[in-house]
């Protein structure tokens, strides 16, 4: 026979308080997954969306002109799909291919630019959208290029990589990372070749 619990004058066997508060906590449970899922699907098709926008001549922009200038970092920036985007990523030996977002861009939606630091380009990106958590799979020596939206390509050259939950402490020209589910900033930092 099952514990039970007397209130006033009523039996709750446990094992149903049990019952009820697993069923809860499942339910509580899938329903965080399926929004995670459909944050990702959300990113995934806004990530492929900009990066067929930025194949079409002039990026997207029918006059074919830059939209303006990410002011902390004077990088062009063109809104395309209704997000301000400095560029694309691209690194052939993950099939990494991503668009990046201007400063203030919603990191979660697109990886985007935050910040920099003496020319640092640093971009920040969640793990599940449009790839950017494959920069776990670049190695020392990996190719990655950087195409602005006004053309300008930047090559660099993977220096150093791992997993921090400190603040970051480098020198390197670009810095790409995530965070993980735990805090921790899963990185990448590259030195420019060209």
């Amino acid at each position: 026979m099952a514990p039970v619990r007397r209130t006033g004058g009523r039996h709750i066997p446990w094992t149903r308080v049990g019952v009820t508060l697993l069923a809860l906590a499942g339910a509580v449970l899938a329903a965080s997954f399926m929004a995670r899922q459909a944050g990702a699907r959300k990113s995934a098709e806004l990530c492929s969306g900009i990066l067929s926008e930025l194949e079409k001549p002039g990026g997207g922009d029918a006059s074919g002109t830059v939209t303006g200038k990410d002011q902390d970092h004077e990088l062009p920036a063109r809104e395309l799909l209704g997000m301000d985007v400095i560029g694309r990523l691209s690194a052939r030996a993950v099939g990494l291919d991503v668009p990046v977002g201007a400063v203030g861009s919603d990191a979660s939606l697109v990886p985007c630019q935050i910040g920099s630091r003496d020319g640092e380009l640093v971009v920040c990106g969640s793990s599940y959208q449009g790839g950017i958590g494959r920069i776990g799979g670049l190695g020392d020596g990996d190719a990655v290029t950087f195409t602005g939206v006004d053309g300008l390509v930047r090559t660099y050259e993977v220096a150093s990589s791992g997993t921090t939950k400190s603040d970051f402490d480098d020198d390197f020209d670009l810095l790409m990372y995530y965070e993980g589910a735990f805090g921790e900033r899963h990185w990448v930092g590259c030195s420019e070749t060209s």
